[in-house]
């Protein structure tokens, strides 16, 4: 009986730690912080509790439906995670597609107003977090030349050592 209860348990708390994972997948991964949110943690407590008390009644009560509902549960978690990471793939597409136009936008204004700072940290930021980190880099070195300030030169270091330099 205690047997039972401690597999009981281990097997919610690794159902829920994959719902956890699946979760936190879309901000580690894709950088979505918008997905990953409060909420997260009633999700993780509430399919913890639901495959418990689940899987505690099925052993009493219908002693022939244990297992079966240990791979409906297995199979209901990957069927959510499969979703979720289509969810993510399809979110960070638009997000990418995003940073793109408003890339062909600022080099459109640049051509414009090329001695813009403004436009050409901005244009710096989107080049990274596209990963065209040369071209971030001399977007950064035009910002700093034009305009030696702070921001511009942290931006230029951290893009040469590798860091980035993008605001969340």
């Amino acid at each position: 009986m205690i047997t039972l209860a401690i597999y009981v348990f281990l097997f919610s708390l690794a159902a829920s730690a994959a719902m956890a994972w699946i979760s936190e997948r879309g901000e580690k991964k894709y950088n979505l912080t918008a997905v990953y949110n409060s909420n997260t943690l009633l999700v993780v407590s509430f399919s913890f509790v639901f495959t418990y008390i689940l899987l505690m009644f099925s052993s009493f009560i219908f002693h022939g439906l244990f297992y079966p509902m240990q791979l409906g549960i297995a199979a209901a978690i990957l069927l959510y995670g499969s979703l979720k990471e289509l969810r993510y793939r399809g979110l960070y597409k638009g997000l990418l597609d995003g940073k793109r136009k408003e890339t062909e936008r600022l080099t459109k204004a640049l051509a414009e107003d090329p001695s813009n700072s403004a436009f050409l940290e901005r244009l710096s930021e989107l080049y990274s977090a596209l990963g065209r980190k040369k071209e971030a880099i001399e977007a950064a070195q035009k910002a700093v030349a034009l305009n030696p300030d702070t921001t511009n030169k942290w931006r230029l270091d951290q893009l040469k050592q590798g860091s980035g330099g993008e605001r969340k």
